[in-house]
């Protein structure tokens, strides 16, 4: 017998009483079919476990927080590495993209692996600036979302992604002036080029995961920073103009 969510099951007898109502199948055959599934059971030790992992972690960083600029810097590298792969590990072990909590220990791993770029840059004087730090970030986010093809992964990498794009100039809010002249030449359009790239790895992604909001997301984004070079180059006017026609083609 397979254990599935409760709302698939509700929503399994909504469909055979309807399929049993148009004559597709019997009464009989809607309660073989119904039989073949259960609704799946929260274990109480997976309950406890996971309760016992938020409390150990709580007491973890609320223990490295308060001593943190007491600790030696390689344990403080250590720290941040061991609580990326320990969220990790508790992301597969939970169930990965079939459960909630999995998924979001996925995202805690990511969020300590931003951090922790910011933390050790900062520990050992490397020069980076936001938009530097953010892009390392990028890199690691979509390389979790590729592997593990996690939506709720990819549109925090999205997210990610609107501030690094702003951080850029890729999308100029200054720009987006409905009657603003132009201020740079066309030549500057792909400028910065990072902005494009990551556009370009953005729908890569959304190819992988298939997510249909994802999509929507990449394509507003995608708007954003087309309609910010476009009011750089050609002004307010000509780029409303360019808009509609585009609008109109498609």
């Amino acid at each position: 017998m397979n254990a599935i969510p409760k709302r698939e099951h509700e929503f399994l007898i909504t469909e055979t009483a309807n399929w049993t109502e148009s004559g597709l199948i019997t009464p009989e055959q809607a309660e073989g079919i119904l039989s073949l599934y259960e609704v799946k059971e929260h274990s109480l030790r997976m309950i406890l476990f996971t309760a016992g992992c938020v409390l150990l972690g709580l007491g973890g960083v609320s223990f490295i927080a308060a001593h943190w600029h007491e600790l030696p810097k390689l344990l403080r590298v250590c720290a941040l590495v061991s609580g990326h792969v320990v969220s990790v590990l508790a992301y597969i072990f939970a169930g990965r993209n079939k459960s909630r909590w999995g998924r979001s220990f996925l995202l805690l791993a990511s969020l300590i692996f931003g951090a922790g770029i910011y933390l050790i840059t900062r520990m050992y004087d490397i020069k980076l600036t936001f938009s530097e730090v953010l892009g390392y970030w990028l890199v690691e986010l979509v390389v979790m979302t590729l592997c593990t093809r996690d939506d709720w992964q990819e549109y925090f990498a999205q997210a990610v992604s609107l501030v690094y794009l702003v951080s850029v100039n890729a999308i100029d809010i200054f720009a987006l002036e409905f009657m603003g002249s132009s201020r740079v030449g066309v030549s500057e359009f792909f400028s910065p080029v990072e902005g494009f790239v990551l556009l370009a790895m953005l729908w890569a992604m959304s190819h992988f995961v298939r997510s249909r909001a994802a999509l929507n997301v990449n394509m507003l984004l995608t708007l954003l920073v087309f309609a910010s070079r476009m009011s750089l180059c050609f002004g307010g006017t000509w780029t409303l103009v360019l808009l509609a026609v585009a609008g109109g083609l498609l």
